[in-house]
């Protein structure tokens, strides 16, 4: 009788009791952002490490790229040239000089990309070896992926960086990371022709894109949102302007 009494009692009483107790418990603010930023920390760990496995070139998957390299470079050279030639003329001006404009904006953007993963992967692999980072590998890998990046690829990197500075040497890694994302900025700058300032509305789309990307497709989407918007943003300006070659009506 007295354990069914107690039963109800709780049964009662226990909603009550549930809410007095966490209303008096104060979570530590700085023990939840510690938390937090390792389990983003380990989960962008694992995807590099996942990315790395699959991409590596193997020896038979470099036979099947070089296969299907091949077979790509055979063919599309006839299946473009025919269906080019049954567009009706108008059409025709319109998707060679467009197709001409969209290859050399692509190639520009490929070659740029390519030279600066060259120079920042390997500073900043450097510097993170140098700063004494336990993930040095990874984080050179994150560089990797962020050189795609236009116009601020380096400064996300370094940002993404962040989230592996040991707590007991924040500010002295912190420092370190800025001086070598400084200087690699330099080296950036000396070597490459950085051409027309971006306007302020396109810095702003590709910034946008990058929560957009996290939110819809993980580590995937954050570190292509901003070179495919990029790219798109290209294409679509070029298209925009081939439509004159159209002769409407």
């Amino acid at each position: 009788m007295a354990a069914a009494l107690l039963g109800v009692a709780w049964m009662l009483v226990n909603d009550a009791v549930y809410q007095l107790v966490a209303l008096n418990i104060n979570s530590n603010p700085y023990g939840e952002y510690f938390v937090s930023r390792f389990e983003f920390r380990l989960r962008l760990s694992l995807f590099i490490l996942k990315l790395i496995s699959r991409v590596w070139l193997t020896d038979s998957r470099m036979v099947i790229v070089y296969i299907l390299f091949i077979a790509n470079a055979m063919t599309f050279p006839t299946v473009l040239k025919s269906l080019s030639l049954r567009l009706p003329h108008k059409w025709f001006e319109f998707f060679v000089h467009t197709t001409g404009e969209i290859i050399s904006v692509v190639r520009s953007y490929l070659a740029a990309s390519f030279a600066h993963f060259i120079v920042n992967t390997f500073l900043w692999c450097l510097a993170a070896f140098l700063l004494r980072f336990d993930n040095f590998v990874i984080l050179t890998a994150i560089m990797a992926l962020c050189s795609f990046t236009p116009y601020f690829g380096l400064f996300f990197g370094a940002a993404m960086a962040v989230v592996y500075v040991e707590s007991g040497l924040f500010m002295l890694q912190l420092g370190g990371i800025f001086i070598a994302a400084a200087s690699i900025w330099f080296v950036d700058h000396t070597l490459f022709s950085t051409g027309d300032p971006p306007g302020r509305w396109r810095l702003i789309v590709l910034l946008a894109s990058l929560p957009v990307g996290y939110a819809l497709f993980s580590f995937p989407g954050l570190f292509a949102a901003a070179p495919f918007t990029h790219l798109a943003l290209l294409l679509s300006d070029k298209i925009y302007t081939g439509t004159s070659l159209i002769h409407w009506g």
